[in-house]
């Protein structure tokens, strides 16, 4: 029999909305489940906040979930190829190996060049300091970093949000998600969750979700 845990919500919160209610009312979720890649999760004791954007793939032979890791940068270091990222309850969601650009305003358009973060500082309760093999040319607090394919663009272009707070144990073997595509009756209260930037809402409305957002704390 094979050891180790599936879906672990222990610690976070199955409810929708996560533990920080990002959603005010019930969401509607895209038919039928998904299943995660667990590198694409973030490592144990850390967790994928409800209200993440999101890919997920409805073709049968898939059924994957991916989600659009965004960082909202606070300081910068260029002499130390270093930046500072926002970070909330949801803890360290950068991984080391991670491609990173600068979010533009197209996502169809490749970035000029991207950076790999090398190693990450978490110590310090409201950023992570990320040191990047290069600095991205024109990065400056208030950017917003993605995580980028090899080809520079976004990893992915989301179609949902995630319904609730996800994360894994060290021996998880497998974990299952969601997709929310709207939330009809209130809207999502988006200083609860990571950044958002009108770039990504846009592919969102043009990918059939609805989501009316707050800026209500």
């Amino acid at each position: 029999m094979r050891s180790g845990t599936m879906n672990n919500q222990t610690k976070w919160s199955k409810s929708w909305g996560g533990v920080v209610r990002c959603f005010e009312s019930k969401p509607t979720l895209l038919p039928g489940g998904f299943t995660f890649n667990l590198k694409e999760l973030p490592l144990s004791g850390n967790v994928l906040p409800a209200g993440t954007p999101v890919y997920c793939d409805e073709s049968a032979e898939k059924r994957t979930i991916t989600p659009l890791y965004l960082f909202e940068v606070k300081a910068v270091d260029n002499e130390n190829s270093k930046v500072s990222v926002a970070k909330g309850f949801e803890g360290t969601r950068a991984k080391v190996g991670m491609e990173l650009i600068i979010l533009g305003s197209d996502l169809s358009v490749a970035a000029s060049d991207s950076a790999k973060v090398t190693e990450i500082d978490s110590s310090a309760s409201d950023v992570d300091v990320l040191k990047l093999s290069t600095m991205p040319s024109g990065i400056s607090v208030g950017k917003v970093l993605s995580e980028a394919t090899a080809e520079k663009k976004v990893k992915v272009v989301p179609n949902a949000l995630t319904p609730y707070d996800t994360c894994v144990d060290e021996d998880s073997f497998a974990c299952d998600g969601e997709g929310a595509f709207a939330v009809y009756s209130t809207p999502v209260l988006e200083r609860r969750i990571p950044i958002l930037p009108d770039v990504i809402k846009k592919a969102l409305r043009e990918n059939d979700c609805f989501f009316r957002f707050s800026k209500r704390k």
